[in-house]
């Protein structure tokens, strides 16, 4: 099994447990008070990772630009992603929530021009039938 399906799997268990940590947190706290408290999270486990991975500052300008926009971007996300779970039920938020790889694929494909193969195409049509299901009673 490759090293980056490994890492795949843990990535996905782990987003897993963050959406279930995010119903539970949201369910007993204000969704700003919840998300608040996450970012604490993320800089105390920010600060240990930076250790255990022997951080060396490096890289090229737009990467580095890049890297620190992805993590304006996921900031930004988490707080509409905790006041969606404040209100909603944990099992939709957290489905369409997950459809995000939908925009990468989206925006790969007109700005970085990645080809699509029918069967992307067919996925795309249908994350766009699941949002719909989703967000129809």
């Amino acid at each position: 099994m490759p090293q980056w399906f490994v890492f795949a799997l843990i990535s996905m268990i782990l987003y897993g447990v963050w959406g279930f940590f995010s119903k539970l947190a949201t369910s007993a706290l204000k969704p700003t008070n919840a998300y608040v408290y996450q970012l604490l999270g993320i800089l105390a486990a920010g600060v240990v990772m930076t250790f255990l991975v022997r951080f060396q500052p490096a890289g090229k300008p737009a990467g580095i630009v890049f890297a620190l926009a992805t993590g304006v971007v996921a900031t930004v996300a988490a707080y509409f992603f905790f006041n969606a779970m404040a209100q909603g039920r944990s099992t939709v938020v957290v489905t369409l929530s997950a459809l995000y790889p939908l925009v990468t694929l989206l925006l790969s494909y007109f700005f970085l021009h990645e080809t699509l193969s029918l069967k992307q195409v067919l996925g795309i049509g249908l994350a766009l039938v699941a949002i719909f299901l989703l967000s129809t009673k």
